[in-house]
């Protein structure tokens, strides 16, 4: 109730704490934020549901079936889809409806993992000044 109160939105128990997770603010000498002040920093939260997460190896085509993937998603604004890219591996979270899509854009890629997830939680942070 109290940062419902204070964002003057209505929140889910859930996403705050996975927000405040993220956040990973640092106590010095034991001290505890201020509940106000942890919220102020919070920003928005964006929570999401129904969504896998598929990481593969890196390879020369994965760019180009990214590139297809979103040719053929660019008209549907009723699925999520974003990816990050580090030097070895290729993270995809994207909606379930999409999997059996990305199965067969990426079928002769090397898969690492897929993980269906229930939620995910996004935070923006405000910066301190």
């Amino acid at each position: 109730p109290d940062i419902e109160k204070l964002l003057n939105k209505k929140a889910n128990l859930g996403a705050v704490v996975m927000a405040i997770k993220r956040m990973s603010i640092e106590m010095k000498n034991g001290e505890k934020e201020d509940l106000e002040k942890l919220v102020s920093q919070i920003g928005d939260i964006t929570v999401r549901s129904g969504l896998v997460d598929i990481t593969y190896i890196n390879s020369n085509t994965i760019v180009e079936k990214q590139i297809k993937l979103l040719e053929k998603i660019k008209q549907r604004m009723d699925v999520f889809y974003t990816f990050s890219q580090g030097v070895m591996e290729t993270t995809m979270i994207a909606s379930n409806s999409l999997v059996p899509v990305i199965d067969e854009l990426f079928a002769d890629e090397r898969k690492v993992s897929k993980k269906e997830k229930s939620t995910d939680c996004d935070s923006a942070l405000i910066p301190l000044l």
